[in-house]
């Protein structure tokens, strides 16, 4: 496992299991007596929906997906996901570290995306006639990598392109205009 002396400057935490457990003022008896080990509890911060959106709180659920208009699926879906990550720091913490550092942890959290992303091309694939023959895989990343830069950008650059990273405004803009790309795909 990593320590803070080996993860960049800014990593969120120490990974160790001393680390974890110093932070989390408890004894690292109770980390395995809870978790099994420093593996598990990655596991289990990974699946959270404290460090993780659920695919509900991005899509609505299965029966509100399946009954939304196209349109309002894609424009839901965007903006329910730029607000849960911009909901996290912590989260965005995390994605700024693992594009620096390479372990554990950041393989268990990119498994957890992974299989995540899946899961919400599952609950849009049906959103227009032409989803068969569309790489919704590929443009979910495009969509997700926009977001993610520019919410990571946000944490220390004002503006970026043009647009005021900090202004709700010009955060909406974006928003709007993720949404609207893919909706000309589709």
């Amino acid at each position: 496992m990593p320590s803070a002396s080996a993860s960049p400057s800014g990593a969120p935490w120490e990974w160790g299991v001393n680390g974890v457990c110093t932070r989390a003022g408890t004894h690292k008896a109770l980390l395995y007596r809870y978790s099994g080990d420093l593996d598990g509890l990655l596991q289990a911060h990974a699946t959270s929906a404290d460090f993780w959106p659920t695919v509900d709180e991005v899509t609505g659920s299965a029966d509100d997906a399946a009954s939304a208009s196209t349109e309002d699926r894609i424009r839901r879906f965007v903006a329910a996901y730029v607000a849960a990550l911009r909901a996290r720091p912590r989260t965005l913490a995390l994605l700024a570290w693992e594009t620096a550092a390479r372990n554990a942890l950041t393989d268990r959290l990119e498994t957890v995306r992974e299989a995540w992303s899946t899961e919400v091309v599952q609950r849009l694939v049906n959103v227009a006639p032409r989803a068969a023959t569309l790489d919704l895989p590929a443009i979910g990343a495009d969509i997700a990598a926009t977001a993610q830069y520019l919410l990571l950008r946000r944490r220390h650059i004002r503006t970026f392109g043009g647009l005021d990273l900090q202004a709700d405004a010009d955060q909406d803009r974006q928003v709007g205009m993720m949404a609207q790309m893919v909706l000309a795909v589709l």
